[in-house]
């Protein structure tokens, strides 16, 4: 009995003192930090100058250039200050002249028949077929017909448009594009505009003889 009780203490005596070893291995692994050993706490971090801020701030985003003005309408704002040249006037011409400002109509507010005076007095051509590669090569008296627009064919006949000058892809004259615009939409009533030419013909007739 004796030897076991001698055997189990110096058991007990190896297990306590591994358990200590270990301990020691463990503190030696993790040492203390500085501050910790000093007693000293963390400084706080340095705080950034106004100026360095701003200096990190993502720039502004750059404006997107104004959209480019249509030159029928830059033409029509000039006008409207009687600031468009004859150089002007001539380079619109070029690019629909009357057709183009008519066309315009809705951009305009809908009154296109001041710039419309605008170009016409300042040597503008009220017979002028439309050169333009993609147009139909409609005069502003067709144009005006082909809208079915009353208003705008008085007013092109007004500014004494030629009642018998032909145009566009079939070549016609006035009263005859009429007809075969009614002959070719026929929910759409003509009538009035094929009226009006007719009243001007016969109008024009009258003045000269019945030539």
């Amino acid at each position: 009995m004796k030897k076991i009780g001698i055997a189990i203490g110096i058991l007990a005596i190896l297990v306590i003192g591994g358990f200590v070893i270990q301990s020691a291995q463990q503190d030696n692994d993790n040492p203390p930090s500085d501050n910790a050993t000093t007693g000293e706490s963390a400084a706080p971090s340095a705080k950034k100058s106004p100026e360095a801020a701003r200096g990190e701030q993502k720039p502004a985003p750059s404006k997107a250039p104004p959209a480019k003005v249509e030159p029928v309408i830059a033409y029509c704002q000039k006008a409207a200050k009687d600031n468009a040249s004859s150089a002007a006037t001539q380079a619109l011409a070029d690019k629909g002249g009357l057709v183009a400002i008519l066309q315009k109509e809705a951009a305009l507010n809908g009154d296109p028949y001041t710039c419309g005076d605008y170009y016409l007095t300042h040597g503008g051509d009220i017979d002028a077929t439309d050169p333009r590669t993609d147009s139909e090569r409609l005069t502003p008296l067709l144009f005006a017909i082909k809208r079915n627009d009353p208003r705008m064919v008085s007013y092109v006949i007004d500014h004494d448009a030629d009642l018998k000058k032909r145009g566009g892809p079939n070549d016609v004259r006035p009263y005859g594009y009429a007809v075969f615009l009614a002959l070719q939409n026929r929910s759409t009533n003509y009538n009035p505009v094929i009226a009006q030419l007719d009243k001007a013909l016969k109008t024009s007739a009258a003045g000269t003889g019945g030539g």
